[in-house]
């Protein structure tokens, strides 16, 4: 029986295993396809992203090799814009393909075995506890036993959808729609990072992040009940923001698609019951940990992949496996007040007055303006946002 099983070798998985694998357990690491594979992303990596990166063992080498973002430029609907500095550190891009593969090889450096081209199929159950997995590799059915599951296998994960009906909490009342694809050949790339936000597609934007000098991540996303009220799909609302968004259409005039338009849902609905279940425990995407107002989802798989792995640690220490609770309680206390703030900020965001007025004050106000960028990079609280002296600087 292995100490640990995770399913799924994305940013939360490879977050949990590593720091497992770092304190010598016996950690199995399954993932449904071969690396190095492509997974749709924005690409962005912030600072709060970058410091988990760190704690992992991975940090100089990302800045040799990757696009280095040091400002972001907003802009809004009536045309305004502020650029500024990354607060607090420096930004990366890193297209998913590379990234997750850099992830997944420093995870079998800490001691974790990895096996590709598994497909997990269903938990295995004994007395309504998960005590492993079945699936299919080799195109043979596997039953692999462990003392603890993690899910960490996205936002349609397959472990949810089986433990619904033991009555784990699975409707997502939040969630967004995202479409991107790779451009060549753009024109006045620098290292910025550019979000611009669109009356057509509130509470949401679409972004240009350069991937190098000539080659640039482009993009849109919203909110997807929003989405379901518009009589276009998320294709043409793409191409409306490539054409007719004044910076989009400057820089993307003589570029080349390199490959099709893929697209993808974010959930957000961050219900405690979605962290734990069962015996099994959700991280990264499988539960619904998207920021809200970036629908950024890198940073807070990488800390949930801590977290469980500080519950899991507890657990296999003591052998007292209501230790596992500690996860959802500790993620709750950490980070649920910037989830909720976010899902008040994506509501008001929608209004196109309130962006326009905030990126003007922004122009004339450098400290508004470190707080919008700190605020979307993640490296501001989102609570802060509704103290006094923030809607006072928006309001005055």
């Amino acid at each position: 029986m292995r100490d640990v099983i995770i399913v799924g070798a994305g940013p939360a998985g490879t977050s949990t295993a590593t720091f497992l694998g770092k304190k010598g357990y016996d950690v199995l690491l399954l993932e449904k396809e071969k690396f190095p594979r492509d997974k749709i992303c924005g690409d962005g990596i912030g600072p709060t992203s970058l410091k988990y990166l760190k704690e992992m063992g991975i940090y100089d080498e990302l800045f040799k090799e990757f696009q280095i973002i040091n400002s972001a430029l907003l802009s809004s609907p009536s045309g305004n814009e502020v650029n500024v500095k990354i607060p607090g550190s420096k930004a990366l891009i890193i297209p998913r393909k590379k990234l997750d593969y850099i992830l997944v090889k420093h995870s079998v450096k800490s001691g974790v075995e990895l096996i590709e081209k598994f497909e997990v199929k269903e938990p295995l159950v004994e007395n309504d506890k998960i005590i492993g997995i079945k699936g299919i590799y080799r195109n043979k059915e596997e039953i692999i036993k462990s003392k603890i599951v993690v899910a960490a296998d996205g936002t349609h994960s397959i472990i949810g959808k089986r433990l619904t009906e033991k009555g784990r909490k699975s409707k997502n009342r939040y969630s967004a729609i995202a479409i991107r694809t790779y451009f060549d050949n753009v024109e006045d790339l620098k290292d910025c990072a550019e979000i611009h936000y669109e009356k057509s597609i509130l509470p949401g934007y679409g972004w240009i992040f350069p991937i190098n000098e000539t080659s640039a991540n482009v993009g849109i996303a919203m909110n997807y009940k929003r989405y379901k009220k518009q009589n276009k799909t998320i294709i043409q609302l793409f191409y409306d923001f490539i054409n007719n968004n004044e910076y989009a259409k400057r820089k993307l005039k003589n570029a080349k698609m390199r490959q099709p338009l893929s697209g993808w849902m974010l959930s957000y609905d961050a219900h405690l019951n979605k962290k734990y279940h069962s015996g099994v425990l959700f991280v990264g995407d499988a539960a619904s940990l998207v920021d809200p107002l970036s629908g950024e989802g890198i940073a807070n798989a990488l800390l949930s992949g801590k977290l469980a792995a500080q519950a899991i640690d507890s657990t296999l220490k003591t052998n007292d496996f209501s230790c596992l609770e500690n996860y959802p309680k500790q993620w709750n206390k950490s980070m649920n007040p910037n989830l909720n703030a976010g899902l008040l900020l994506e509501y008001i965001m929608s209004y196109p007055f309130i962006i326009n007025r905030f990126i003007k004050k922004a122009t004339r106000d450098e400290g508004l303006a470190q707080i919008l960028a700190s605020c979307i990079a993640g490296t501001f609280p989102k609570t802060k946002m509704f103290s006094f002296n923030a809607i006072r600087r928006i309001i005055f």
